[in-house]
């Protein structure tokens, strides 16, 4: 029932501004159940991310979110010579939709071709890019692609769906590190195994 989701998102709130003592939450229960005011939940999961956020940089812990954010693509990107991230989230890599189509090609390159990625077609990269990581990653697509396109996407916008990608980047390498603690882990009782049998 609408009262019962009305009710759980108050709880949920008031329980953010009492116990977690976030301040000056602008959206309502009302503004969430209805699923209006996007600004206002954009607003709200940018001041959580804030809030709430996890150390990026363990070397600088001093470092903003979004410093941290930019350094992890350059990172992630240097190898992508048509890739210039010295405007930051003003760069044009962004608006030509270069910067998430490589990060998606970084995270499978059976995804999609990045040699043929045409940094004109500025719309169809962005909304492909967006389509990818909503259906492969399951990235929510918290920016329009048009806005993306002409530019129009703010940094704070750009930089929560960012964080979403760093989130599945880590998430891919603890998973990795996992499977290959237990792909040794096998190995080595294969060896001990094989040992027994030369005593």
């Amino acid at each position: 029932l609408r009262v019962h989701k009305f009710n759980y998102c108050f709880i949920a709130l008031n329980f953010l501004k009492e116990e977690c003592e976030v301040k000056r939450i602008t959206i309502s229960a009302e503004n969430f159940v209805s699923g209006d005011a996007l600004n206002y939940s954009l607003g709200f999961f940018w001041q959580m991310l804030r809030t709430f956020r996890v150390v990026v940089d363990e070397d600088d812990k001093s470092k903003s979110l979004e410093d941290s954010i930019l350094a992890w693509l350059k990172e992630m990107l240097a190898g992508y010579n048509d890739i210039d991230l010295t405007a930051g989230f003003k760069s044009d890599s962004f608006s030509t939709g270069q910067v998430m189509l490589a990060l998606l090609n970084e995270f499978d390159s059976t995804w999609l071709s990045y040699s043929d990625v045409d940094p004109t077609k500025k719309l169809d990269n962005c909304t492909q890019a967006l389509q990818l990581a909503e259906e492969k990653m399951s990235i929510p697509a918290i920016i329009d692609a048009a806005e993306l396109s002409t530019g129009k996407a703010s940094e704070k916008e750009l930089v929560l769906y960012l964080s979403l990608f760093q989130t599945a980047y880590q998430e891919k390498m603890a998973g990795q590190s996992v499977m290959r603690r237990a792909q040794l882990e096998e190995e080595n009782r294969s060896l001990n195994a094989r040992w027994a049998e030369l005593e």
